[in-house]
């Protein structure tokens, strides 16, 4: 009888150990696996955040070369319109001169009332006499920040 029952507690004592050992072996494998995971969604999330960085950087490269190539189209109109012009300057083109001479001037009025600021680019949306209604917007977004009302004649700015 006695040798069962120490035959039987060594058993039991044998069944306990293994039970722990396998249940230290799967605790550690779940460990691993969660810290495989969470290194994953770490990686992942960068990734993300990359993207999502390049995208933004990508889309202010496109609305500034988009800028760059309506300046340049403006420029190279205003080279081809001084060439095929002769010395003579009638009333019209006089009129379109004084025209773009006042937009540049509210525009500037207003670049100066914003301060400098490379985020952002300036439209005329309307024009009424002097009264130019000038946007300030963003090269990001192109979402209309400010709106100024700018009297060329009087060079008086004023928000919306």
């Amino acid at each position: 009888m006695k040798k069962k029952n120490v035959l039987v507690v060594l058993i039991l004592s044998f069944v306990v150990v293994v039970a722990l050992g396998v249940k230290y072996y799967f605790d550690k494998k779940n460990e691993s696996k969660e810290n495989t995971i969470i290194e994953n969604t770490v990686a992942e999330n960068i990734n993300t955040n990359n993207t999502v960085s390049n995208t933004t950087a990508e889309n202010e490269n496109k609305v500034e070369e988009n800028t760059i190539k309506i300046e340049e189209k403006s420029t190279k109109s205003e080279k081809e319109t001084k060439s095929s012009t002769s010395n003579f300057v009638g009333k019209e083109e006089t009129e379109e001169s004084s025209k773009e001479n006042k937009q540049e001037t509210a525009i500037n009025l207003v670049k100066k009332e914003w301060g400098e600021d490379n985020s952002v680019y300036f439209t005329v949306d309307s024009q009424s006499g002097n009264v130019f209604n000038i946007s300030v917007r963003s090269k990001a977004t192109t979402a209309t920040l400010v709106e100024y009302e700018v009297n060329v004649s009087s060079k008086k700015v004023t928000s919306k």
